[in-house]
Parts: C-alpha cells; structure tokens; sequence
C-alpha cells in the first residue's frame, strides 16, 4: 500500500519540540480546541493547507525524530 498523504499545498515544514503535556489543536477563533497526547521529544512537522489565505481544511503531520527518554 502507499502513503499518499496530504493533497493540499504545503504551508510550513520544520521541527515541532513537545514537552510533557502533549500538543492542543483546533481552532482559536472558534474556541474549539482538544488536547492530543505526542510523545515527549523533536518531531517533524508538515502542515499543508487548502486554500492558503484562509484555510478549510488543515493537515498537520507529525514523524518523531527524537524521542525523549
């Protein structure tokens, strides 16, 4: 099987450092967000989103780069 991935234009790519208490996403504007538990470390970060000036749908991906012990 193959690993498509996000078909919307890619937006910011870098490294995202988690702590102890994970990530919140959502949306500010809205009051709408919910915590996620990442593991603890450095992580790869992609966000793609469609359309650029005022995103609909927003994709976040995350790979683990180093974990923390």
């Amino acid at each position: 099987s193959s690993d498509l991935g996000p078909s919307s234009p890619l937006v910011y790519k870098g490294e995202l450092r988690v702590g102890g208490d994970g990530v919140v996403i959502g949306s500010v504007i809205g009051n709408d967000l919910h915590a996620v538990a990442v593991p603890m470390g450095v992580h790869r970060v992609r966000v793609h989103a469609e359309p650029k000036g005022a995103p609909e749908v927003v994709d976040v991906v995350l790979e683990s780069l180093r974990p923390s012990s």
